[in-house]
C-alpha cells in the first residue's frame, strides 16, 4: 500500500457518525477507513444541533486516524420557522468556510468524493465551480428503489431537479449494489456506474468457537422501521411457537411501542429480547453467539448486517429480494423466504433449526472476509479514482 505524501481526496458525506447520532452513516465512515489505507482522506461534515446538546453556537472537532482526517462542525439550529431557513444557509456557509480553509492550507484535492448526492452534492458543485475540481458520487440511499417508503419522486420538484443536475455533473458514480444501480438507471437513463460494496471490519466480525446452542438462537439488527419489517419476523416466530419449536431472538435497535406490544400480545416475551444499539465491537460478540441472522426487509440497497454476520461464519435468513442474492447464496450461507410472508419465513426458520449444523462456518467467514475486507474495497475505490482522473485528463 502506497499513500501520497500531500495529495488527498476531499470527502463530503450527507450522513456521517457524530456526537448527536453516533451510528448515522457509519457504513460511510468504514468506507473512509478503507480508502485511507491507500489515499489521504479529509472528511468535512456539518451537523445542526437543534437541542443544543453539543453547542449553543458553533463547535468543531478534528480527529486524525492514520491517513483519515475527520472535521465535524456542529452549529445551533433555530427552532422557529425563520431559524430553520437560516439553518440551511448556515450549513452552506460553514461547509464552504471549512473547505476554503483546508484548501488554502493544504492545496487542492485530487477529487471530491460525495456520499449521497442530495445535500452534500450542493457543496461539491460549488467546489467544482470555484476551483475546477471534479467530484464523484457514491450512492446508498434507498429512495431510488420503486418499493421504498420514501422515494425520490416524493420530494419537491425543485429538489428532484437539483438532484439531476448534481448527478449529471458528476465525473463518475458508484453504488453499493447492482440492484441499486439498475434502479438509479431507470430514473436517470444512460447513467453509467461502478459497483463497489460496503465493507466489514474483519478484525471485529470474525468466527469464534461459541459452542453449540441447545436452543436455536437468532439475531436481528436494524432501525426496526417499516423497511425492516420486524413485525413479520415476530409473527413468524408466533407460528413456530405454536408448533412447539424452541428458539431465541435478540433484537438490536430502537424498539417502538407497537413492536413491543406485538411481542407481548403474541406471548413471545420469553423468546424475544430487545437490546439498544451498541458499538460494533460489542455487537459482534452477540452475532458470534447466534446461530443465524434474520433480515426480512421489504427493500434494501445492500444490508451491511448481512456481511457482518457472514464474516462471523453465521448463515443469514433473508427476504427473497434481488439485492439479497448479490451477497448471499442459497444453501451455502443463506436461506431465502418469500417477502412479506410470515408463514413462509416460519417454514424456512424451522428448516434452518433442523439443518443448522450443515452450514460450514469457516467457509462462510472466509468467503465474506475475502469479498468485503477493508483492503480489497479500499483498493477498488482507489482504482476507481485513478480511472476517473485518467478519463478526465
Amino acid at each position: 500500500m502506497t499513500k501520497p505524501s500531500s495529495s488527498y481526496i476531499l470527502w463530503l458525506p450527507s450522513w456521517y457518525p457524530n456526537k448527536l447520532a453516533p451510528f448515522d452513516g457509519d457504513f460511510i465512515q468504514r468506507h473512509a477507513k478503507a480508502v485511507s489505507l491507500y489515499s489521504n482522506v479529509h472528511v468535512v461534515f456539518v451537523r445542526s444541533d437543534e437541542e443544543g446538546k453539543v453547542t449553543n453556537l458553533i463547535n468543531e472537532s478534528f480527529t486524525q486516524n492514520g491517513s483519515l482526517t475527520e472535521h465535524i462542525i456542529y452549529f445551533k439550529k433555530g427552532t422557529s420557522f425563520f431559524g430553520r431557513i437560516n439553518s440551511f444557509r448556515k450549513w452552506i456557509k460553514l461547509s464552504k468556510k471549512a473547505i476554503k480553509r483546508y484548501i488554502k492550507e493544504n492545496g487542492k484535492p485530487e477529487l471530491v468524493h460525495v456520499h449521497i448526492a442530495l445535500r452534500a452534492g450542493i457543496i461539491a458543485k460549488w467546489v467544482k465551480r470555484k476551483w475546477g475540481i471534479d467530484y464523484v458520487i457514491t450512492e446508498q440511499w434507498g429512495g431510488y428503489l420503486p418499493e421504498a417508503e420514501e422515494k425520490l419522486s416524493d420530494l419537491p420538484g425543485y429538489l428532484q431537479m437539483y438532484w439531476r443536475r448534481i448527478m449529471r455533473n458528476a465525473a463518475a458514480v458508484s453504488v453499493v449494489s447492482l440492484y441499486l444501480g439498475q434502479c438509479l438507471n431507470k430514473i436517470l437513463q444512460h447513467i453509467s456506474f461502478a459497483v463497489i460494496p460496503n465493507v466489514v471490519d474483519t478484525s471485529i466480525f470474525k468466527p469464534v468457537d461459541s459452542g453449540y446452542n441447545e436452543i436455536a438462537s437468532f439475531i436481528h439488527i436494524s432501525l426496526l422501521n417499516y423497511q425492516k419489517n420486524v413485525a413479520d419476523i415476530v409473527r413468524s416466530l408466533s407460528i413456530l411457537k405454536k408448533e412447539n419449536q424452541n428458539f431465541r431472538l435478540m433484537i438490536f435497535g430502537p424498539a417502538n411501542n407497537d413492536l413491543i406490544k406485538l411481542v407481548h400480545d403474541l406471548n413471545l416475551e420469553e423468546e424475544v429480547r430487545f437490546h439498544v444499539e451498541v458499538p460494533q465491537d460489542e455487537l459482534a460478540k452477540f452475532v458470534q453467539q447466534a446461530d443465524a441472522l434474520i433480515l426480512f426487509s421489504r427493500y434494501e440497497t445492500f444490508g451491511c448486517v448481512i456481511i457482518e454476520a457472514l464474516a462471523c461464519g453465521k448463515p443469514v435468513i433473508l427476504s427473497n429480494l434481488p439485492v439479497m442474492h448479490e451477497n448471499a447464496k442459497e444453501g451455502f450461507n443463506a436461506v431465502f423466504a418469500e417477502n412479506e410472508n410470515p408463514s413462509d419465513l416460519a417454514e424456512k426458520i424451522k428448516w434452518f433449526i433442523e439443518n443448522r449444523t450443515k452450514f460450514n462456518a469457516a467457509e462462510i467467514a472466509n468467503d465474506a472476509a475475502l469479498r468485503y475486507n477493508y483492503s480489497k474495497v479500499g483498493k477498488e475505490f482507489t482504482n476507481w479514482y485513478k480511472q476517473t482522473i485518467q478519463t478526465l485528463s
